[in-house]
């Protein structure tokens, strides 16, 4: 005769497994990364996490547009590192309102990052960069 194998703890391990499975923190993710141009739209559904990309710009100028920004929880940041390694940029968007409509940072052509920070962030994101001569 075969042992009887526990149904109980099996159940509660697939019960386990199955809480992460959500729907996804940034949903409807566009994203656009070209020379001089990046751009990125998502709908946040209490996304905390991070994003990190490089952004090859030609000119010594970066314009920053948050408009279409509109948060109901949490806060999303955007941090932009120039090419000579120091921090350019660095402001959050929360519900009360994102930061100014836009922004511009004089800095050196080459490879810039932009990091993203969110944390039970809802709602909708929408930023522009522009790399400006």
């Amino acid at each position: 005769m075969r042992p009887l194998v526990a149904v109980a703890p099996l159940a509660a391990l697939l019960a386990a497994a199955a809480v992460g499975c959500g729907p996804p923190a940034l949903e409807d993710l566009v994203v656009e990364n070209s020379p001089n141009a990046y751009s990125l739209q998502a709908t946040l559904n209490d996304a905390s996490g991070n994003r990190e990309e490089v952004w090859s710009v030609s000119g010594d100028r970066v314009w920053v547009d948050w408009s279409g920004t509109a948060l109901g929880a949490g806060s999303v940041s955007l941090a932009l590192t120039s090419p000579d390694g120091l921090q350019a940029y660095r402001e959050s968007a929360t519900a009360a309102g994102p930061p100014a409509a836009a922004a511009s940072i004089t800095s050196s052509a080459g490879e810039w990052t932009i990091r993203l920070d969110y944390s039970g962030a809802e709602g909708s994101l929408a930023l522009d960069l522009t790399g400006v001569q």
